[in-house]
């Protein structure tokens, strides 16, 4: 009888722990992750779509931009005047008609006293290659001085770019420097003042504004980079 008496405590005490684990409330179901805002960019150019800007290393940023937020940021390009005129750049960023530029210093040259130091306003011959460009702007702190001249319009400056050669066309053949006397020539920041120094007669003048003025005979010719 002692064996029965203890025998039935613990096949009840076995069943009682089985309906216990048996009656265990279900492990709750993780919540979805939220999904990511997306944003979309309006990106303006001074350039055209054609130039040699557009087409390598703005697409590039582009690129990059889109790949490394993982599709959560999408770029709409825009090329010179397509959005708004290439001389209000600034005050669009300022106003969030568009979010991401790129833009010459030398168009706010009046308005913005650090447009005087960017890479199209210094001297032609400042710098021989990019990697002295790199130096001057990117390490002896002249991106910093136009960052802080650009905040102050409530433009955050990112970085000065390097694009290569400047370029020069022309309505007829240029031989020698007499050939410029009279040249009516669209260019822009020092290279104006260079122009002027040649004989010639520069013009500032956006890029949308200049084929324009090419075929109907207002310019001989221009240059950009």
């Amino acid at each position: 009888m002692k064996k029965r008496i203890l025998l039935i405590p613990l096949a009840l005490l076995l069943a009682i722990s089985l309906v216990a684990i048996g009656c265990a409330e279900p492990a709750p179901v993780p919540a979805p992750a939220p999904e990511l805002e997306t944003f979309t960019w309006r990106f303006q150019s001074i350039h055209g779509p054609t130039t040699l800007a557009s087409r390598v290393p703005h697409k590039n940023l582009i690129e990059r931009i889109e790949t490394m937020s993982d599709g959560r940021i999408e770029i709409e390009h825009y090329f010179a005047g397509e959005l708004i005129k290439s001389t209000e750049i600034v005050d669009a960023l300022a106003h969030n008609t568009i979010q991401l530029a790129f833009t010459a210093d030398s168009y706010y040259r009046g308005d913005i006293p650090v447009g005087w130091v960017g890479g199209t306003s210094l001297p032609p011959l400042t710098w021989r290659n990019w990697m002295e460009a790199s130096e001057l702007f990117q390490q002896w702190g002249l991106d910093e001085v136009l960052r802080d001249g650009y905040a102050e319009h409530g433009v955050y400056f990112l970085n000065s770019l390097g694009q290569g050669n400047n370029y020069f066309w022309s309505d007829r053949p240029i031989y020698d420097v007499g050939d410029l006397k009279g040249f009516k020539v669209r260019y822009y920041g020092a290279l104006n003042e260079v122009m002027d120094a040649l004989g010639a007669s520069p013009v500032s003048l956006p890029h949308e504004e200049t084929y324009m003025a090419t075929s109907q005979g207002t310019l001989n010719g221009g240059g950009t980079e």
